[in-house]
């Protein structure tokens, strides 16, 4: 599990990194840190999601403005004749 990451022996005494290894493979990450991870990662897919909906919510007035226009050339067209 080394996500493409190259590594390095860590010398001295550390703890068991991710992997369950002693020595290779990045330092073991405390709770704390990886709740933090977490936390940023949950704040940056709201951002995200907030972005698409905003994005897709002003596509969806555009194309209903455009057919509103759409219906009233029509209708203005039926007048005329």
């Amino acid at each position: 599990m080394q996500h493409g990451l190259i590594t390095m022996p860590v010398t001295g005494g550390c703890d068991k990194d991710i992997d369950g290894e002693r020595g290779f493979g990045r330092p073991a990450v405390s709770a704390h840190a990886q709740s933090q991870v977490i936390e940023v990662h949950r704040q940056f897919d709201a951002r995200v999601q907030r972005r698409m909906f905003r994005f897709y919510a002003k596509a969806l007035h555009r194309n209903q403005q455009r057919a509103n226009q759409q219906v009233e050339r029509a209708l203005a067209d039926a007048d005329t004749e």
